[in-house]
């Protein structure tokens, strides 16, 4: 799973909230795409036109990993992002997507 991106919303200079997309589109009431395109060259392009002080526009600020849990029979053995579970386990990283919400063998890998 890629890591959750944390977007700023600004009109203007003036900073008005900030969350992932997901979140920023329930507070607001739009959809996550919107978020995600406001965030865009392309948008900023084509809203050259409207006053700077009147530009609604998303910033990306940053990601937020997403975290997981790697259970052996009930056991929680490992936590971290897929990378670093796999890292520590000496698997490669494409491996713990075989575990990703399934049981195998008493194993899985879970999303915290």
């Amino acid at each position: 799973m890629a890591n959750k991106v944390i977007y700023a919303k600004y009109i203007g200079d003036e900073f008005i909230t900030v969350g992932t997309a997901k979140e920023l589109s329930k507070e607001l009431n739009i959809k996550e795409v919107v978020v995600q395109r406001y965030a865009t060259p392309t948008h900023k392009r084509k809203t050259s036109h409207i006053p700077y002080e009147e530009r609604v526009i998303f910033v990306k600020i940053g990601e937020e990993p997403v975290l997981y849990g790697f259970y052996d029979n009930d056991k929680l053995v490992y936590t971290g992002t897929i990378r670093e579970i796999a890292t520590q386990m000496g698997v490669q990283r494409d491996a713990m997507y075989y575990y990703l919400n399934k049981i195998r063998n008493g194993r899985v890998l879970k999303k915290l």
